[in-house]
């Protein structure tokens, strides 16, 4: 029996959690956000002007968009298999984040992203009427991450329920790469009250067409506050 209770209060705690009102949460606009972690993040994805906007799609390894995202266009495939192009991409030349911004920005490795996950919280909103993750670092500030989907062959998808972001070190499995994966359905009430730590990481294909959300060094960051935006801000 009092297994079963705590049970029903944690499932209560974590439905408060997800349905509570979001006024005081502030969305970064900057393309420079410190979060309080080892490096700063963008306020927005590569190719985007805002954090509601998708922004680009690419291959892994690629710094072109295109218009389709099958295996017979991916460039860094012979024979049918993925080509070896390193075990991390971060600030080369195949990094799209460093070919599109450039001056320092790049692709965030497994290391930058598995601080993002541990020290961040992580809570599933809707902003300008697009649904994603806000992620809170030990700052306070914030960065949205929308559920942009992903591009697999000619055809967009999963917007609005799953978001898929490059990260820049290769998976075991030589034909996928590391990712940020976030999910509408991880963040229900009924999933949370089973769950002690929702993880985002996981390994994707290379040939996929997903989101970039850069990094790069303290260092080279610029200066700014963030914008408070409470007003256009929605909770799930």
């Amino acid at each position: 029996m009092r297994t079963i209770f705590s049970f029903l209060i944690f499932f209560a705690i974590s439905a408060l959690s997800f349905s509570q009102e979001s006024d005081s949460i502030v969305i970064s606009k900057m393309q420079v956000v410190d979060l309080g972690l080892s490096v700063d993040w963008a306020g927005y994805n590569i190719g985007a002007t805002s954090p509601e906007e998708s922004g680009n799609y690419y291959s892994w390894g690629e710094k072109e968009v295109k218009s389709s995202y099958y295996r017979s266009s991916y460039l860094h495939s012979k024979d049918n298999a993925a080509v070896d192009i390193g075990e991390s991409i971060c600030g080369g030349e195949y990094d799209a984040a460093t070919a599109a911004w450039g001056d320092g920005w790049r692709l965030p490795s497994i290391s930058e992203v598995e601080e993002l996950r541990d020290e961040c919280d992580w809570t599933w909103m809707t902003y300008n009427g697009v649904p994603g993750c806000c992620v809170t670092g030990p700052s306070g500030n914030s960065i949205f991450l929308p559920a942009a989907g992903i591009f697999w062959g000619a055809k967009k998808q999963g917007i609005g329920e799953e978001g898929w972001y490059w990260i820049g070190d290769c998976a075991e499995d030589k034909e996928c790469a590391k990712i940020i994966y976030i999910e509408a359905s991880r963040y229900t009430p009924d999933f949370l009250a089973i769950m002690d730590i929702i993880d985002p990481i996981t390994d994707a294909k290379k040939i996929g067409g997903q989101t970039i959300r850069a990094v790069r060094e303290h260092s080279d960051a610029v200066q700014g506050d963030s914008v408070e935006l409470n007003d256009t801000i929605e909770s799930e």
